[in-house]
């Protein structure tokens, strides 16, 4: 028995020994690398700026509201890039092509063969990521650049131009609108987690708002048929840049504002406006879905289709023209056509709309327009009365 127990004990010894050699002969070199699972591919997320007003507030990424791609930059130790060469050195993605996945509702890498993993950056110190919305193919220029004479301070600057799947002068689809990183990401490690990149509005928006005087609403209501927007001066194209400045004290990035160069401008002829489609923006019995229009009276301001956006310009002053039918509520409560057609224009300039903010980025201006004849008429009156469009 005790001999049994003996020859067990040399067999395990001998194994152990034998494991033991085989450890101590191995080099580094030989050893397999071995990387904790969040090691894995660099992968993003977004979110976006609310649409109602310039604030820091950040909504959940919707694919109805917002591009479905990206042009996406990343760098290790990014503030010490001063110049070209160091940010080509530096460089980890160079405005890759990053799309939104419907069916995974996640971000992908367009082309696999540009998927970067943290696992190849273990050795660096620090990491940023930048991006903007939607992704152009622009080879010819760096659109991500550090300024000269001024350390620490990087430039994103990319071309919009007029095409079509970018409706300029008036963009009414926001997925076609331009987007810009609000600051890079910054990151200490190479720890794998998702990047979150904000993304800010480069555009100003805008919507139609109608209201009639208070004094008319007991006996008419206005019947808001179509509106339209032509003007000699629209823009249609231009670049959009922002700067980011690295503090290095207080470890963070700042932002600069978003500016607008390089527009060229288009003339919007009377004869074929821009239409702004009717749409649906309340459930009330004011929006007629059948007839696509809009019933305007005095208790509050209906907004007339979607929101539009335009390329910042304090000198963007297009002309709306709106038709619409004058109409009286009779005894049987149907509503009967007093005037047919009225058709009257105002020009957006801060002349009619002091609050008009046309080269801010990011803010949503309502047009509010208040319609008001000269002087109250009835049936009798047939054409003698103009409708007139003034504003509050």
């Amino acid at each position: 028995m005790n001999q049994r127990i003996l020859s067990t004990t040399k067999a395990f010894l001998a194994a152990f020994t034998a494991t033991l050699l085989l450890i101590s002969c191995s080099s580094d070199d030989n050893m397999p690398v071995q990387t904790p699972d969040d090691y894995g591919v660099i992968s993003f997320s977004v979110a976006a700026e609310k649409s109602s007003v310039r604030t820091l507030n950040y909504e959940k990424y919707s694919r109805e509201k917002h591009p479905d791609n990206m042009g996406v930059f990343g760098f290790f130790n990014l503030s010490e890039a001063t110049d070209e060469d160091k940010l080509a050195a530096n460089t980890i993605l160079d405005n890759v092509k990053i799309v939104n996945d419907a069916d995974a509702g996640t971000w992908k890498y367009a082309d696999s063969k540009d998927e970067k993993y943290w696992a190849q950056y273990i050795d660096y110190t620090s990491f940023d990521f930048l991006g903007y919305m939607p992704y152009q193919n622009q080879n010819t220029t760096p659109l991500f650049t550090p300024n000269a004479g001024t350390p620490e301070t990087f430039t994103l600057s990319f071309s919009v131009e007029r095409s079509e799947n970018c409706a300029l002068p008036l963009i009414f689809d926001s997925r076609q609108a331009p987007l810009i990183c609000n600051v890079p990401v910054h990151k200490n490690s190479a720890m794998g987690e998702q990047i979150v990149l904000n993304f800010d509005q480069t555009l100003t928006g805008f919507n139609v708002q109608f209201e009639i005087d208070p004094s008319m609403d007991k006996i008419r209501h206005f019947r808001i048929k179509s509106v339209k927007i032509f003007g000699d001066k629209l823009p249609v194209s231009g670049k959009v840049s922002r700067t980011y400045t690295w503090n290095n004290t207080q470890s963070t990035w700042t932002a600069g504002e978003i500016t607008w160069s390089e527009t060229v401008f288009d003339k919007v002829e009377k004869a074929s406006p821009i239409v702004i489609d009717y749409a649906t923006n309340e459930e009330t019995a004011e929006y007629d879905k059948t007839g696509k229009t809009m019933i305007v009276k005095s208790d509050k301001y209906r907004q007339w289709g979607n929101h539009f956006y335009a390329i910042p310009d304090a000198a963007f002053n297009p002309t709306i023209e709106v038709t619409y039918d004058v109409e009286l509520e009779d005894q049987n409560g149907n509503n009967v056509i007093t005037r047919k057609d009225v058709t009257n224009s105002i020009v957006l300039s801060k002349t009619n709309f002091s609050a008009i903010q046309q080269g801010t980025p990011g803010h949503i201006n309502a047009i509010r327009i208040l319609i008001k004849p000269r002087y109250l008429y009835v049936l009798a009156d047939e054409d003698k009365a103009e409708g007139l469009l003034l504003v509050e």
